[in-house]
């Protein structure tokens, strides 16, 4: 039986929602047509080196010089100028704003480091994985190249597998049924009442829908009889169904469109409707439902702009929302969903007075709701594919698309469709990342309407304006940023900086459950490169660890280390360098940064090897310590031009 979680987390939340939406109507109404409540000049939040947390903007002065500008000297930007590197955690004063009509991209890309960023996967081959991602808040996409060596795995969103994508960008629908006079797809700018294709007479009238919201086209309805409709190849029995919709606020008499959600047994004659009726004739978004479960609604005020509905279904009840607010609740469907509808009809006698009425739908999606998966089972050495069901392959992953994916499995290609799929892992390729040499930061941003969905990563800050922040990373190229999504920027220094490692490795000798990942790799590790820079002075050779024991007084078994077992030794080119326990000053059971200095000479011109061999303890070599090395770098301190304070 398929647990709807994300149906329980949405409603949960919509109840949340309804006294403010009941308390806020009449503002709403009010307010002037936005897509949003914030702005790309939103005050954010500076942690100053002497703990004070004060409000003002990151800027740049020059390039490559990147501060923070106080709001208290926004008007004279010479004065209380703080150098980037002398900032704690930024963060943004605005709240988090549920109404944002964009869907979370469907995929997320997994990197070493905790890092991770969401898009659309365009093409894995054996040697990059293409995505699209949103750039901005506009339809401009960005195309990124990540390098496959520093990528753990590619995976829908937890509970989820999407069955069917549309971007209304194909004149021809394909896949969709045309009815009457039916919607069709128009693309560049969109028009709100004269001819498909031509622009609006005042786009100020319709903030947000002057031009698609992703892709290069839209979906175009007008207030005359007649529909599109899709028919699903194999009914769902619980799911969601999200796209964005636009238009201007307008009432037309006896006039209406309306997205139509279609159950039906296939055994039974009768199908029963669930309707969200959009616009034109009433003030309000409504819900109905047709033959099926009663139906608790409340009504929400139009708005002009882009706006998001999505609807969740399944055994345990139906549910809408429109921007991250309750419209609809009501009991479990009489059979799973068959088709999905846009329509627009005539009820009663329609005049012929006033401008023809118009709508817009864009970015469709329709998931299914699939069990919670707990942990995968890890093969250090082979790709695996983990389906919705749960089970799991072991191959090679050959290719994959926004279609499917195929994997090189006992001998045979096995072609697996998305919507079977919930993740694809990868297996461990140790392989230098590119070099990076500037201010380093690791950022996070919202990617989707729910507090969760966050992309994170780490790099050079190279880019910034009032709308965007360019990130220069070692495994994705340069990656865009909107500022009016960024929700935390942790300034980390100035550095040049090699990565070796950055694939999670398992160094011991037990298979741990509570470890990702679980499989050990053994006692010993190693790594080739090639070092084309000068030996001298020396990088700095730093590791993220995590659950390695520490050699300080009072922590966890030190006493064996300090005894001399259960030691990660460090060799270079067959020199003991040192070892790890030594920089451990915690429990370790949250990721520790250890920084270890190389001594003149040890690193050689031309090809180098490096070694990490575990050791057990004087009774038993054979008692190993099981702990995870997350990332491993070499890096050299950049003298910083910002010694004083401004």
């Amino acid at each position: 039986m398929l647990k709807l979680a994300p149906l329980v987390v949405v409603l949960a939340v919509a109840v949340a929602d309804c006294v403010f939406v009941q308390l806020c109507s009449a503002a709403e109404a009010a307010a002037p047509p936005s897509e949003t409540t914030t702005t790309n000049r939103a005050t954010e939040l500076a942690t100053l080196s002497d703990g004070r947390v004060v409000p003002g903007r990151l800027t740049r002065r020059e390039p490559g010089e990147f501060g923070f500008q106080p709001q208290e000297n926004e008007n004279d930007p010479g004065a209380g100028f703080v150098p980037l590197e002398q900032l704690g955690l930024i963060t943004r004063e605005v709240e988090h704003d549920r109404r944002s009509p964009r869907i979370a991209p469907p995929l997320r890309a997994f990197l070493g480091g905790d890092q991770r960023l969401s898009g659309r996967l365009v093409e894995l081959t054996a040697q990059t994985a293409v995505m699209e991602r949103d750039a901005d808040d506009s339809a401009r996409t960005q195309r990124v190249v990540l390098d496959r060596a520093g990528l753990i795995a590619l995976a829908q969103r937890a509970g989820e597998a999407v069955v069917w994508e549309e971007g209304f960008d194909d004149p021809a629908l394909p896949g969709w049924i045309c009815e009457g006079q039916a919607p069709v797809v128009v693309s560049g700018p969109l028009d709100d009442g004269g001819q498909a294709g031509q622009p609006n007479a005042n786009p100020a009238d319709s903030p947000g829908i002057a031009k698609p919201l992703t892709g290069s086209g839209a979906l175009r309805i007008t207030s005359v009889n007649g529909m599109i409709r899709h028919r699903l190849a194999q009914p769902l029995r619980a799911g969601r169904l999200e796209l964005a919709f636009g238009e201007r606020v307008r009432r037309a008499p006896n006039r209406r469109w309306m997205v139509e959600l279609v159950f039906r047994e296939s055994s039974a004659a009768v199908e029963s409707k669930l309707q969200v009726i959009l616009g034109w004739s009433e003030e309000t978004v409504l819900a109905r439902s047709e033959q099926g479960p009663g139906l608790g609604v409340q009504r929400l005020n139009r708005r002009g702009g882009w706006r998001r509905l999505a609807v969740s279904f399944g055994p345990r009840g139906v549910g809408a929302l429109v921007d991250g607010r309750e419209l609809a609740r009501g009991g479990p469907t009489t059979g799973p969903l068959a088709e999905v509808r846009i329509v627009a009809d005539q009820v009663g006698v329609v005049g012929s007075e006033g401008p023809e009425s118009v709508a817009f739908v864009d970015d469709l999606r329709l998931v299914k709701s699939t069990e919670p998966l707990g942990r995968p089972q890890l093969d250090p050495q082979q790709d695996s594919v983990r389906l919705v069901s749960g089970d799991q392959l072991f191959g090679t992953i050959l290719h994959a698309d926004d279609r499917e994916a195929t994997l090189e499995f006992a001998n045979r290609m096995l072609k697996l469709a998305w919507s079977d799929l919930a993740e694809l892992r990868f297996r461990a390729r140790s392989h230098p990342a590119r070099p990076l040499e500037g201010s380093f930061v690791r950022v996070e941003w919202q990617v989707g309407p729910e507090p969760g969905d966050l992309d994170r990563l780490e790099g050079v800050l190279e880019g910034l304006d009032d709308t965007t922040l360019t990130l220069a990373t070692n495994r994705a190229g340069s990656i865009v940023v909107p500022r009016d999504r960024l929700r935390k920027l942790q300034p980390l220094g100035r550095s040049w900086r090699w990565v070796l490692e950055d694939r999670p490795r398992h160094v011991g000798d037990d298979d741990r459950p509570d470890l990702d990942p679980p499989a050990p790799e053994g006692a010993s590790l190693e790594w080739s490169f090639t070092w084309d820079g000068p030996p001298n002075p020396p990088p700095t050779l730093v590791f993220d660890v995590l659950d390695l024991v520490g050699e300080a007084n009072a922590l966890y078994l030190s006493d064996l280390v300090r005894d001399g077992g259960m030691r990660a030794n460090l060799l270079l080119n067959g020199q003991p360098i040192d070892y790890l326990n030594r920089y451990v000053q915690t429990r370790n059971d949250r990721p520790e940064r250890l920084r270890i200095p190389l001594p003149p000479n040890t690193l050689q011109p031309g090809p180098n090897t490096l070694h990490i061999k575990q050791t057990g303890t004087k009774d038993d070599p054979n008692n190993l310590d099981d702990w995870i090395l997350l990332q491993m770098f070499l890096e050299r301190e950049l003298d910083n031009p910002h010694s004083q304070l401004e």
